[in-house]
């Protein structure tokens, strides 16, 4: 059996992370605007309770600041593309500097252990 690497270390896991997580986005904040009726009590008795278990402050539901809550969704969508492709774009300089702190720490070793006086 083959080894498995953690998701968020292989470019494979990188994208599927970045696509998967800025999709599911979209497509709440689109269903969201698109079907305000159905979603709306959902919403109403969710974010409360979500807010108060996440801060554990209360968070009052005001009709009128749906959209906002709706585009808060599609911002951050938007936000986990970015995240994601900077992580891409910025990981063959984190492993060059992962290896070479690892070749530092091995060296030592490598030549055997030291000499106790």
């Amino acid at each position: 059996m083959r080894p498995r690497r953690p998701l968020a270390t292989t470019y494979r896991g990188l994208v599927f992370l970045t696509v998967i997580g800025s999709a599911a986005g979209s497509v709440v904040s689109a269903a969201l605007f698109l079907f305000r009726r159905q979603c709306e009590p959902i919403i109403s008795t969710l974010l409360p309770l979500a807010i108060r278990i996440v801060l554990h402050r209360g968070f009052i539901y005001h009709p009128e600041k749906y959209y906002w809550i709706a585009a808060y969704i599609s911002v951050f969508s938007a936000l986990w593309f970015i995240a994601g492709v900077w992580t891409i774009a910025r990981k063959p300089s984190d492993d060059r500097r992962i290896d070479r702190a690892l070749r530092l720490r091995m060296r030592p070793e490598a030549r055997g252990a030291p000499l106790e006086s």
